[in-house]
């Protein structure tokens, strides 16, 4: 029945990304949105708060996680690199909505036309189980005009609508800690 006492104070949960324990930061922010937001604008190199917000408010709004992933989680971008955004709880269809609205944005990333969400694939896309699944890939590329070259795990930055934050560096360690 628990530790017998010591003395100390009890332990806490770890921190979150902000130094807060979790769901502290969220309310802290105004929510999951401004959150995320925040978070991402911080985390993801050249992304604008106002192509962050149109991402997030209509994953969200479906109840879907968005994850980013590719050169610009990865580390190894250049200015005219993509953004790489999967969703975890949409269809293609809606994806793709997403995507053509955000990359709207003036100032705003280009973003990846792949619909990076669970159950699609491609002629050279095997199926996505999920966006964190596909962006822990690595193999050969199959596309035309790029046959055999090699493509790498990114890791990944998720964000859920909960307000939740998780990542992943390519070699499977926690990207933040």
């Amino acid at each position: 029945m628990g530790d017998p006492p010591s003395g100390k104070p009890p332990a806490q949960p770890p921190p979150s990304f902000g130094g807060s324990p979790p769901g502290v930061a969220a309310a802290q922010c105004g929510g999951p949105l401004e959150l995320a937001v925040q978070h991402a604008t911080q985390n993801i190199p050249g992304l604008p708060a106002e192509q962050a917000k149109a991402i997030f408010s209509e994953a969200f709004k479906r109840d879907s996680s968005v994850v980013f992933g590719g050169s610009r989680v990865r580390g190894n971008y250049r200015a005219e690199s993509d953004l790489d955004t999967g969703f975890g709880n949409l269809s293609s269809a809606q994806a793709a909505k997403i995507i053509e609205k955000a990359s709207k944005v003036k100032g705003g990333l280009p973003l990846e036309k792949t619909r990076i969400v669970p159950g699609n694939e491609t002629k050279n896309i095997p199926k996505i189980k999920s966006p964190e699944e596909f962006f822990m890939r690595s193999g050969e590329r199959s596309d035309p005009g790029r046959e055999g070259e090699p493509f790498h795990a990114s890791g990944y930055i998720a964000y859920s609508p909960d307000g939740k934050i998780s990542s992943m560096n390519p070699d499977g360690t926690s990207k933040f800690g």
